[in-house]
């Protein structure tokens, strides 16, 4: 099994260490492990708390990059970075791609245009704010930027009744990734936060969305989104994927 989404503590919101979660990737036999991280934004004026500063992102790299060489013959160790789609810096992220040789990104929409003033993803309740999700998600994914869509359901976090506004943007979200050859991810941490009741509305993964996904055929990963290295189970995620195959999803394991 191959996971490529995992965070560090420099996101503010994880814990341990760069090295506690390769070792633990290594214990539990993973063939491929990526690391994604909030990415960092170019912002002159706002300080988030949700992911790493600029200047912290040299070292991110630095620090996977010296454990992919220590742990070459154990474990393939990637390097990406989970990232909206914010117009405005989007020429700066395809720089950075290229500038730092980054293996991948993945879309995480958590805030429509900009994080400073947008929604975020999780609160959604009002069709027009689905709508601009659906939106701005499109766009991100026909820019070629990303490896694939990263919970694409956290947008039913929030709403209480799974309504045709919701069918018709889980349709939209499916035909996109089908046209565009991008999966979408199947969120194991969604998965804990329901075990640990944390949601008020429909939660993610959203069973309605993913009903749509099989009928539809669209291609999906499994990812762990893990944030503590506890969360890197391999079971689990077996499990999972167990499960979504033989209700007949189309699952990939490699980007």
């Amino acid at each position: 099994m191959n996971n490529y989404h995992t965070h560090t503590c420099r996101c503010g919101h994880a814990s341990g260490t760069d090295r506690e979660y390769v070792e633990k990737a290594v214990a539990e036999g993973f063939s491929v492990f990526g690391f994604s991280d909030h990415s960092p934004w170019p912002y002159e004026d706002f300080r988030s708390r949700i992911r790493m500063d600029a200047s912290e992102l040299d070292s991110y790299i630095g620090s996977i990059s010296e454990l992919k060489r220590e742990f070459s013959g154990s474990i393939d160790l990637r390097i990406g970075l989970e990232c909206e789609y914010f117009p405005g810096y989007i020429s700066w992220l395809r720089d950075i791609i290229a500038e730092k040789d980054l293996d991948y990104v993945i879309l995480g929409n958590h805030f429509m245009r900009d994080e400073r003033t947008g929604i975020y993803a999780g609160s959604i309740t009002e069709a027009k704010d689905m709508y601009d999700y659906l939106d701005t998600s499109i766009k991100a994914l026909e820019t070629g930027l990303y490896a694939y869509f990263a919970h694409p359901d956290l947008v039913f976090t929030s709403v209480g009744e799974f309504d045709d506004v919701c069918r018709d943007v889980s349709l939209r979200i499916c035909e996109a990734s089908k046209a565009l050859g991008i999966p979408l991810e199947y969120n194991l941490l969604g998965e804990r936060k329901r075990s640990a009741g944390m949601f008020r509305g429909l939660g993610y993964p959203c069973h309605e969305f993913w009903e749509i996904v099989r009928e539809e055929e669209a291609d999906v990963i499994i990812g762990l989104d893990a944030h503590s290295p506890d969360h890197v189970e391999m079971a689990f995620m077996q499990e999972e994927a167990g499960r979504l195959k033989a209700e007949g999803y189309r699952i990939v394991e490699g980007i």
